[in-house]
């Protein structure tokens, strides 16, 4: 699973679809929610943990499967 695919499941998941309400929660605009899903951007070691923290997810969370 790639981390792509872990912030796919939080939004079907935890927000029910809605990557705006991820993006608020994460503090992050919802645009750049969407590259993220998208593939136009590749997340990186600091958001992935930035995610895991505001989310109150285990460390490494993001790169486990699920």
């Amino acid at each position: 699973m790639t981390r792509k695919d872990a912030l796919a499941s939080l939004v079907s998941g935890r927000f029910s679809g809605n990557q705006a309400n991820l993006a608020k929660a994460i503090g992050r605009a919802p645009t750049v929610v969407w590259q993220y899903l998208n593939g136009h951007r590749e997340m990186g070691e600091k958001l992935a943990r930035h995610i895991e923290e505001r989310l109150h997810l285990p460390h490494g969370w993001m790169d486990q499967p699920h």
